[in-house]
């Protein structure tokens, strides 16, 4: 299990980058909902899901694929990055070039096609900058990333504190939103370099043929995995209106918080599985079981407090009664903050055993699924429709994940299956259905405290416990 302790050293460092950037977010969109209303608030996520979608196609996996490939042959990671970038900047123009159809043969009203032109230079310094992060990340220099993220993300925060506050034209935030995303790519240039100073930054498609399959499988897998997640918002504008968009986004912006911790352990543990898979197969199937009763631990305490204090966190989030609605939405979430804890491991086993392709296959189909439901429900249900389709697709892509890996499932049953989990679950959920009914539904943060202690010395064996022995001892600026 020594792997395990150099997860434990690119966690850290993936929390603060991945915190960084989604406690900035969360707080400036929570800021824009109180102080905007619903509807400014709903142009602005509109347009910033649009450049989501879109840094999606223009990143078309090159990230996962550098953090993928970079472990198994670092001395030759100058070669490779040399051979991925032009594809990346072809994908790159292909995305702007989609956003500026977007602008110019859509009926939004001209307030959100400003938007989206803005946020258009938001998504081409975004993926330039992301896929530094995959070289970096393929070299396990996570530290790099975090003090990027620390800069531009607080950096954008504290900028914009003054302005949002202010009520300064949403278009004006929106330009120094994207602004920003410029420092982060020059600060990620400056460490990539620092890294490796022979990668090159030029057009030079000689090599392709020999990338394109790869990339093709890891992009169309990078797509459609965020297509699935995120094109209900879309289909929610344009069936339903701005409005609607704003109240099914201040759920999902609050569901993006607990998600960094799945985000967290993958990109730690993504390029030692890769190295593993090949020379260590025992380890890399030991690591993957540790990683997933870690999600089982943390996701639990998540979904049951989401689910039973949805309307206290909306209340105590946005005010007023404009968000009321986003409370049976927040409900249905809680259950794909469970399914998602859970599945990524097998998700990622996938990934790093070379059965990417069939990843790819199963959220091909979970996106069709979804479209087509959204389309049929969404002018009937609205937003609680989309929510439940959401919850839909996602325990179709759970179950696929694992009848893909159903060996594993069947070595990993004992992590759902432990009696000390079963009974620490059932524990918790009877104290949050009672507090419920009280005005003193936060002391539930200290019975999730409670829970997980209790998780640490029943659940955990002592090799699993040693990873969260020495975090004091890594520091933030090491090389």
């Amino acid at each position: 299990m020594s792997e395990l302790l150099k997860v434990r050293r690119n966690s850290v460092y993936s929390f603060f980058s991945i915190f960084f950037r989604l406690f900035s977010n969360v707080i400036l969109f929570w800021l824009i909902a109180r102080f905007y209303g619903k509807e400014i608030f709903g142009q602005f996520t509109l347009a910033q899901t649009f450049a989501s979608i879109f840094i999606v196609f223009a990143d078309f996996g090159f990230d996962m694929l550098l953090a993928t490939e970079v472990p198994k042959n670092k001395n030759n990671s100058a070669a490779i990055f040399n051979s991925f970038f032009p594809l990346k900047l072809f994908f790159t123009t292909l995305a702007f070039c989609g956003m500026i159809i977007i602008i110019s043969f859509n009926n939004y009203s001209s307030d959100v096609k400003i938007l989206i032109f803005i946020f258009t230079f938001y998504a081409i310094f975004t993926t330039i900058m992301n896929f530094l992060f995959g070289f970096l990340k393929g070299h396990e220099k996570l530290q790099y990333e975090a003090k990027v993220s620390f800069i531009i993300n607080f950096g954008t925060l504290a900028i914009l504190l003054f302005f949002v506050i202010n009520k300064t034209n949403i278009v004006i935030i929106s330009i120094i939103f994207a602004s920003t995303r410029f420092l982060g790519l020059l600060l990620s240039t400056y460490y990539a370099l620092k890294v490796q100073p022979f990668i090159r930054f030029k057009l030079n498609f000689s090599n392709y043929s020999k990338v394109l399959n790869q990339v093709l499988i890891f992009g169309s897998f990078l797509i459609f995995g965020n297509l699935y997640f995120q094109i209900d918002t879309i289909l929610i504008s344009y069936f339903k209106g701005e409005g609607a968009v704003g109240i099914y986004q201040a759920v999902f912006r609050i569901i993006l918080l607990p998600l960094i911790l799945p985000e967290v352990m993958i990109n730690s543990i993504l390029p030692v599985l890769s190295r593993n898979y090949i020379s260590n197969n025992k380890e890399w199937s030991t690591l993957g079981q540790t990683l997933n009763k870690f999600l089982i631990v943390f996701g639990i305490p998540i979904f049951l407090a989401t689910y039973f204090f949805a309307e206290e966190i909306i209340h105590l989030i946005y005010s007023g009664k404009d968000f009321a609605m986003s409370i049976p939405i927040l409900r249905i979430f809680s259950f794909i903050i469970l399914i998602r804890f859970y599945s990524e491991t097998f998700g990622l086993m996938l990934t790093t055993s070379g059965k990417q392709k069939n990843r790819m296959h199963i959220v091909l189909v979970a996106t069709i699924i979804n479209v087509i439901l959204n389309i049929v429900l969404i002018p009937e249900f609205g937003v609680i429709g989309a929510a439940y389709i959401s919850l839909f697709t996602n325990i179709f892509v759970m179950v696929s994940f694992i009848l893909q890996s159903h060996e594993l499932f069947l070595k990993w049953r004992t992590n759902l299956l432990n009696a000390n989990l079963i009974i620490g679950t059932l524990t918790i959920a009877v104290f949050f259905y009672f507090l419920s009914f009280s005005p003193y539904w936060y002391l539930s943060f200290m019975i999730v405290l409670g829970f997980l202690v209790f998780s640490y010395y029943k659940i955990l064996d002592p090799l699993e416990r040693e990873f969260f022995s020495i975090f004091n001892k890594i520091k933030f600026i090491s090389n």
